[in-house]
């Protein structure tokens, strides 16, 4: 009884209205799921031409850009894609010397600092903002763990997070 990826894709444009109302200009992260068409397309050899960009699939306004990685004020925002673990933001900014801020692991979120003599960095783990809920999320119904939704907000060296509920019981 499951909706299609029709549906689904008409509900995430839908629910996407507010965020393009509130925010004319974002620049995103891409994610592991997010360039999934384009990966099946290449494996039956279909060119990448051929397919619409993910933002003009998902109707963004103009002001919105796609891009692996950014670096703003000598942070590193980028999806995190390749790396897990409860400190794999912390993990990836002790690697990399900079601060780093990323999600792809859901159910972790907090920011921790790490200091040096010359340099203080941190990194922020920014869960994910999916409801526990929803059909999208079934599989993960018997998982004990669960995603956090939640603010981050970077201020040049320093971060705080905000927990704002727990994405399902």
């Amino acid at each position: 009884n499951a909706d299609g990826s029709i549906q689904e894709l008409d509900l995430a444009i839908e629910s996407l209205k507010g965020f393009y109302k509130a925010f004319p200009e974002v620049t995103v992260t891409v994610g592991n799921h997010d360039d999934r068409i384009a990966r099946r397309a290449a494996s039956v050899r279909i060119p990448a031409r051929y397919l619409k960009g993910f933002l003009e699939v998902l109707k963004a306004p103009p002001g919105w850009r796609l891009v692996e990685k950014i670096e703003i004020d000598d942070n590193l925002y980028l999806h995190g894609t390749g790396s897990s673990g409860k400190l794999h933001a912390y993990n990836l900014a002790v690697r990399m010397g900079q601060s780093v801020i990323c999600g792809h692991t859901h159910s972790n979120f907090g920011v921790k600092y790490s200091a040096s003599p010359k340099r203080l960095i941190f990194g922020v783990n920014v869960g994910g903002g999916m409801d526990a809920h929803t059909y999208a999320m079934e599989y993960a119904k018997s998982m004990i763990d669960r995603p956090v939704i939640g603010c981050s907000i970077i201020e040049g060296k320093y971060a705080q997070v905000i927990p704002m509920d727990l994405g399902g019981k």
